[in-house]
């Protein structure tokens, strides 16, 4: 199973990124609220009993309390190939989770940690006006997320496993 950790925007957030208009043009994919979420690790291809087994003992034992995730200030193209809104707030978390399953599924990346909500693929240019969308909320984070992700023609499908409260 191809899996991730994550967290999901809250109900409030999902309102704000639901208000940023949805422009068509060729190759653009606009991802729906279901899609929604900001991955702390990828693990790719990883048994799905033992990330959660990992998972469970790391969340029992994270004494960060509840980060704050902020979205915002606008929307930005990262790398060529999406349309995000960054997400601040979540660097800890991300490196605890990335430390606590890097034996499991494909290693860790190599890069630095940046905090997004994917809201838009594209295969060519980004549609007009997507980039500098202004986005600002903001919500406590008391949960990550185990998702298990399928590619179908239609795109990514993301099926929540577990939920994992923190410091539980």
């Amino acid at each position: 199973m191809r899996l991730f950790v994550g967290v999901e925007p809250s109900v409030e957030a999902a309102r704000e990124l639901g208000r940023l208009p949805r422009p068509e043009a060729p190759g653009v994919r606009w991802l729906w609220p279901e899609q929604w979420h900001a991955t702390l690790r990828f693990l790719g291809r990883a048994d799905p009993d033992e990330v959660r087994a990992v998972m469970a003992d790391w969340a029992a034992a994270w004494t960060g309390g509840s980060p704050t995730a902020v979205l915002g200030p606008a929307t930005e193209v990262l790398g060529d190939a999406v349309v995000v809104v960054p997400v601040a707030g979540l660097d800890d978390l991300a490196t605890s989770v990335v430390a606590a399953t890097a034996h499991l599924g494909e290693p860790p990346e190599s890069r630095p940690f940046v905090g997004h909500v994917t809201v838009c693929r594209v295969r060519e240019a980004p549609p007009a006006g997507s980039a500098g969308r202004p986005v600002a909320a903001s919500f406590p984070v008391d949960e990550v997320v185990l998702f298990h992700s399928r590619t179908l023609s239609t795109g990514a499908v993301y099926e929540v496993l577990d939920r994992f409260p923190l410091g539980a």
